[in-house]
């Protein structure tokens, strides 16, 4: 898996340091012209490189069940990348996302058959199709949510994959961990550019694929083999492994709903902003993030 490591480090940081060049001359620069940013203008087209060097790693696993996932993946990328270049409304980026959810659940034919909560079995039946199209949906919202300070969401997603990894050499699945501990490299490569004060962005285009593929391993790692339809998944463990961006996303709804706002407008009510209203800078506020994530991500480890 050290192979995986490193095509992902080093793909990572060739295509996002060419990214530097292009994006400007595309037009893809990201502006602080939303609530729930604190940044300046940046390059935003991070999830063209993160991408490319995952498909990399892709191609080197030869895997077809792999190939099918990322179908799905390169949807949810092209819709955060139409957002980056277009600026999508918010129903519009949903339908996006749910596009891609439907394409990995209908044409690809993955889906979640049945979940273990507590030692018992939960076979979805006809809920299978709505939840893994939830699960899909609801991962990439809470990752995106998330992305609101210069390398958060990178460093939190690669501290997710490595529980993945982690998760999955316990459980006997080599395309899992092969998979994870690339994610793992990219998202290292990509961080050296994305720490404060940050080159490049992962854009909407990095955190829907990454969600996206947040949303499969953390469900896939948990099997003994990579499978289109996974079943008796330690849902908690799941859930522990996204914690973060979950609660954060479902505190978002609940505070707008109660505020009597649409879900969907940007707010600065997130977990990191605040925190940063407590005084402190953001790169504490960052590190502070990253050490509750590996708490979250060592307790699904502990209970796996």
């Amino acid at each position: 898996m050290v192979r995986e490591f490193f095509v992902g480090l080093t793909s990572s940081l060739v295509l996002t340091a060419l990214s530097r060049y292009i994006a400007p001359r595309l037009g893809l620069l990201d502006f602080p012209d939303d609530a729930h940013k604190t940044h300046g203008c940046t390059v935003a087209i991070g999830g063209w490189a993160i991408a490319l060097a995952v498909l990399i790693i892709i191609a080197l696993a030869n895997v077809a069940e792999l190939w099918k996932l990322a179908v799905g993946s390169c949807v949810a990328l092209l819709t955060g990348l139409l957002d980056d270049r277009f600026g999508l409304s918010p129903k519009a980026k949903l339908f996006g996302q749910i596009l891609c959810a439907l394409v990995t659940v209908l044409v690809m034919k993955w889906t979640v058959q049945s979940v273990d909560l507590f030692g018992i079995e939960l076979a979805l039946g006809w809920l299978a199709v709505p939840f893994t199209l939830f699960w899909i949906v609801g991962a990439i919202n809470a990752f995106n949510l998330i992305d609101g300070l210069d390398g958060l969401a990178t460093g939190s997603a690669a501290i997710i994959f490595g529980a993945t990894a982690f998760i999955a050499n316990q459980s006997g699945n080599g395309v899992a961990l092969a998979l994870s501990m690339g994610f793992v490299g990219v998202l290292v490569g990509f961080l050296l550019f994305n720490w404060a004060p940050a080159k490049v962005f992962l854009g909407d285009g990095g955190t829907h694929f990454v969600g996206y593929w947040l949303a499969v391993l953390s469900l896939q790692a948990t099997r003994s083999t990579l499978s289109t339809t996974p079943s008796d998944v330690p849902i908690l463990v799941s859930i522990l492994l996204l914690g973060v961006p979950i609660f954060d996303t479902t505190w978002a709804i609940v505070r707008r709903l109660r505020q009597k706002r649409s879900i969907l407008q940007a707010d600065r009510g997130h977990l990191h902003h605040r925190i940063l209203a407590l005084g402190l800078s953001e790169r504490v506020t960052v590190l502070l993030l990253y050490g509750v994530v590996a708490a979250l991500c060592a307790v699904a480890v502990v209970i796996f």
